[in-house]
């Protein structure tokens, strides 16, 4: 597994440098007017998942700082026995006269993924950093991720700089990609340095065949404008979300085989003591069953290349969970985390379409779906 850090890039007369070309690599610089009659100045960093982790580190004499936090952070997570796939981290400078005084604050992002994350600027995941040149790009493995009638969706991207009024900006398009009407959604970015999440409301018209949007700060366009197709409701279905490895949440509706597996556990069988006639002992043996196990199996037809190496990234996942309810799962936890039981593996054929994935999870012991979901 790898480590890669948000940096921002530094900008020269000849562009874009490649100064933090490690993945592992954070660059830190102070202004001279954060110097200016300052003395003994430093570098802390902590991280928000991290809770014991603090490092500091002394400033170059021109104010600079390149640590490599690759080591120190895999040191944290073993001390602390956790397995999360992204971290916002907060450095934050101070000098020295009297008592330590700070001078600003900074965020930062890392993500553990399957190979390092670079960016077109050689400065790690800035690509998906929203920012209002170079617009970040949403989390997502999907090339044009689909949008499901009377389903939320969610949308993630890293949010470094910005807290205050935003908005989705949405146009609705037909199937030939021509603007059928506009929207503005008012929203509020409360807090910097976190993946953000947005739902967005289905359309109903039946010509209205895609959503295309992006988010704007101050009507400053901040992230890409991505394009969703829309689709209806498949026959049984369940939305899977799970943690990919950019660091966000990807979402997609199966449906579901009719067959559902129910597994009891053999748990524990014991004789039972008797002193009566053989001929009248209706019982000898007892058990106790310790649990019940729910598995069913997914199925997603049609898909593109794009699409089944998306899906595929869901059986790499250390965070995948089922949608209890169609709409705001997260206000009231209508969720559950599954687990992948079997059918690891996926092919495909390179220029070709027309894919089907399967994928089979289980539930909780002594889960059942059918109860909890609500819809």
């Amino acid at each position: 597994m790898s480590l890669s850090i948000t940096t921002d890039p530094n900008l020269s007369v000849s562009g874009y440098d490649s100064i933090a070309a490690s993945t592992t690599q954070l660059r830190y610089v102070l202004a001279e007017s954060d110097m200016s009659g300052k003395t003994d100045y430093y570098v802390k960093i902590t991280i928000s998942e991290l809770t014991d982790f603090t490092l500091y580190y002394v400033m170059r004499g021109d104010g600079s700082l390149i640590v490599d936090l690759g080591q120190a952070i895999e040191q944290a997570m073993l001390a602390e026995g956790l397995t999360y796939v992204y971290y916002r981290l907060t450095c934050q400078a101070f000098y020295s006269s009297t008592s330590d005084t700070a001078i600003n604050s900074d965020y930062t992002f890392a993500v553990i993924s399957r190979v390092p994350i670079k960016s077109s600027k050689q400065s790690n995941l800035w690509d998906y950093v929203a920012k209002p040149t170079n617009y970040g790009k949403f989390l997502t493995l999907f090339d044009v991720p689909k949008f499901w009638e009377n389903w939320d969706l969610y949308n993630w991207i890293i949010n470094l700089d910005y807290t205050g009024t935003t908005s989705a900006e949405n146009e609705i398009l037909d199937i030939n990609l021509n603007i059928l009407d506009t929207s503005s959604v008012g929203d509020i970015w409360a807090a910097l340095n976190k993946v953000e999440s947005y739902p967005l409301d289905y359309p109903a018209e039946a010509n209205q065949k895609y959503l295309r949007f992006h988010f704007e700060v101050s009507t400053v366009q901040v992230t890409e404008q991505k394009l969703y197709k829309l689709e209806p409701e498949c026959n049984n279905p369940v939305m899977i979300q799970w943690l990919n490895r950019l660091g966000g949440y990807d979402q997609y509706l199966f449906e579901r085989e009719q067959t559902i597996n129910q597994e009891a556990e053999q748990g524990i069988i014991w004789q039972v003591a008797s002193s009566d006639d053989i001929s009248t002992i209706t019982e000898t043996k007892k058990r106790r069953a310790a649990k019940d196990t729910q598995t069913m199996v997914l199925k997603a037809a049609n898909l593109t290349q794009n699409e089944l190496q998306a899906l595929h990234d869901i059986k790499l996942s250390q965070d995948v969970k089922v949608w209890l309810a169609k709409t705001d799962p997260y206000s009231g936890n209508d969720w559950v985390n599954v687990i992948v039981n079997g059918g690891y593996a996926d092919s495909f054929t390179t220029g070709k379409t027309g894919y089907t994935y399967l994928l089979t999870i289980e539930f909780p012991d002594n889960f059942d779906f059918f109860t909890a979901k609500q819809y």
